[in-house]
């Protein structure tokens, strides 16, 4: 299973753009990391239709001496629960002052951390964390196999949609597009039902979409009431 290990780089000089490097990739789970008893930090974020929760838990001598959960709304993505628990596991590691890894397997979140011209708040702001606390490093494994600690966070995860702290972070993009979506649609489908004009076609197509109907040019003179009806030529006066 290859390991990216990911590490802060030193400030660009003049105060460039932030930038990180990929520092290894190794071929195999390091022992040292499954058995070792040292001081280490483990997130995951989880998602069900009713909420959205984050967790870290910290690990040394092989128990759970520390951990973190934190609810939101359903609206928030499971990418926003992730890179929460990372954020917040940076947080308590900083205060550590040794080097200590924190392991997340959620690699799309550690992407957006090497991305340099990302504009996620909460990505920039523990970019700048991680570039004032060296010591922290960065860890994703490619499976939970052999992990207590993966599967410790997990668990709080799932735990924290129901006992974790509130925490309120701005719906994604995404949700908001499809929430102006259906409201739009909504507001068609309303106008549509009750409107005065189109009944003809409100006769065929009830339901209204943004998907286009594939008629072809005799349907739409026959749904349309158009040419070459009497009533169509009476009410033009042809």
């Amino acid at each position: 299973m290859g390991i990216f290990a990911l590490l802060p780089s030193a400030a660009p000089k003049g105060g460039a753009n932030l930038t990180f490097f990929l520092e290894q990739i190794q071929r195999s789970v390091p022992k040292s990391h499954r058995n070792s008893g040292s001081k280490v930090l483990y997130t995951d974020g989880s998602k069900t239709d009713e909420d959205t929760g984050s967790a870290y838990c910290i690990f040394e001598n092989y128990g759970i001496i520390a951990s973190w959960q934190g609810k939101r709304d359903s609206s928030n993505s499971v990418f926003q629960a992730e890179i929460l628990a990372i954020k917040m596991a940076i947080e308590a590691a900083s205060s550590l002052h040794r080097p200590i890894k924190i392991w997340t397997d959620c690699l799309s979140n550690l992407m957006a951390v090497l991305n340099s011209k990302s504009h996620h708040s909460i990505v920039t702001y523990f970019q700048t964390l991680l570039l004032s606390h060296k010591h922290i490093h960065l860890r994703w494994p490619k499976a939970h196999v052999g992990y207590l600690g993966y599967e410790c966070a997990d668990q709080l995860s799932k735990e924290a949609i129901t006992k974790g702290d509130p925490f309120f972070l701005p719906k994604p993009l995404s949700y908001l597009k499809s929430d102006i979506r259906s409201a739009a649609l909504s507001i068609w489908q309303d106008n549509w039902y009750n409107g005065e004009t189109g009944r003809s076609s409100h006769d065929i197509v009830h339901r209204v979409s943004n998907k286009p109907i594939r008629w072809n040019r005799e349907e739409l003179i026959f749904v349309t009431g158009h040419w070459p009806f009497s009533s169509y030529h009476h009410r033009f006066n042809f």
